[in-house]
């Protein structure tokens, strides 16, 4: 999990031109990568309380949000 904590920070500090130019060369597995990084973001933002009523313990928010993710892939097709 360290490199992709560390990967985020770095391309976050990347100048607007440049994220810019990154991401017209995005493949669609770089946007699901980003949307990922911003779900599980905002989970970990949640207190243990607001976990706890979506039903999710801490260690468990990454399954949760690519479960998620998944059924929502699924019900497109």
């Amino acid at each position: 999990m360290a490199h992709y904590e560390l990967n985020t920070l770095f391309s976050e500090r990347l100048p607007q031109p440049v994220q810019a130019l990154r991401r017209f060369f995005d493949t669609p597995f770089d946007a699901r990568q980003r949307e990922i990084r911003q779900r599980v973001a905002e989970m970990r933002a949640l207190t243990d309380a607001e976990l706890a009523e979506r039903g999710v313990r801490r260690r468990e928010i990454l399954a949760y949000v690519l479960r998620k993710m998944d059924e929502h892939v699924s019900r497109g097709f």
